[in-house]
């Protein structure tokens, strides 16, 4: 029986890379996000123009590489979905094995300057990144403890343990989106110090700087194309932190001794030459 893995975030970005690269590895995968066709996207750019990719364009590149998909509706800001989702998984394909918390809800507040941060929002910021994700997560880590064994990638990010090169909006990032992270990251080494004994292997993964939709949005249009271009920035290709997902989840020995620790991608795709070394800077384009 092929393995099954449920990417969450998968109509584009790191979520589209990663389950694409998991179908080729032999894993069916179950896709979850807001965009379900082309053209449907909720979020836009500062210009206004809709994010690319939707969950039915990343379904039919896994069925390209010989794998199964199904496209599940998932909205952070809804924890209901996210306490069915994984019996959606279940009831279509009998067990889970990889669940890939990568989805990261934002509003008016994931830019906001520190005095400008609505609290009431900056809470629904959290529930939406934390509380919604620890759902999806206690219900998969449960299937899997019944299964016998399971791994959990969450996409964190350095974001959350470093100081920012500038305020937000100016080369940084915001203090809501920090503390997110923060809180999400502790969500590793809780799992396998909780759960490692029953087979569950728990990693993070900080992706580095990944000009995805998401990372455009977050600056100012006239200063991104200057910023993507900027040798210093050691922006990174989606392929990085999807390789590094991937070679987590196939669980080698190696991988299997790194369980309850959050990985750089860009440093783990390099000491484990899973890319050539061209495939993985960004040749700075907007």
């Amino acid at each position: 029986m092929s393995k099954t893995a449920l990417v969450t975030g998968a109509s584009r970005g790191i979520g589209r890379a990663a389950a694409i690269r998991l179908a080729r590895s032999g894993y069916d995968v179950a896709l979850a996000a807001r965009t379900l066709e082309p053209g449907s996207a909720v979020d836009r750019h500062p210009d206004g123009t809709l994010y690319r990719g939707s969950l039915e364009e990343t379904a039919q590149a896994v069925r390209d590489e010989g794998a199964r998909a199904l496209t599940l509706p998932l909205d952070l800001q809804n924890r209901a979905a996210a306490e069915t989702i994984v019996g959606q998984v279940l009831a279509e394909w009998g067990q889970l094995d990889l669940l890939v918390n990568n989805a990261l809800y934002v509003n008016s507040v994931s830019q906001a300057l520190l005095l400008s941060t609505d609290p009431d929002e900056f809470a629904h910021l959290i529930v939406s990144n934390v509380v919604t994700p620890m759902v999806l997560t206690q219900r998969a880590v449960s299937a899997m403890v019944e299964h016998g064994d399971g791994c959990v990638i969450n996409v964190v990010s350095a974001a959350s343990r470093i100081q920012p090169p500038a305020p937000t909006g100016s080369g940084g990032w915001a203090f809501s989106y920090a503390a997110v992270k923060a809180a999400f990251s502790r969500l590793t080494p809780m799992l396998h110090v909780e759960h490692h004994t029953e087979g569950i292997r728990s990693y993070g993964v900080e992706p580095g700087g990944v000009a995805t939709d998401s990372f455009r949005a977050a600056f100012p249009p006239e200063s991104l194309e200057q910023f993507l271009k900027d040798p210093a920035m050691n922006l990174v290709r989606e392929d990085v932190p999807a390789a590094a997902i991937e070679w987590l989840a196939l669980g080698s020995p190696e991988a299997i001794a790194l369980s309850g620790r959050t990985l750089d991608c860009e440093r783990l795709c390099r000491e484990q030459r899973l890319l050539p070394e061209s495939e993985i800077l960004l040749a700075g384009a907007p």
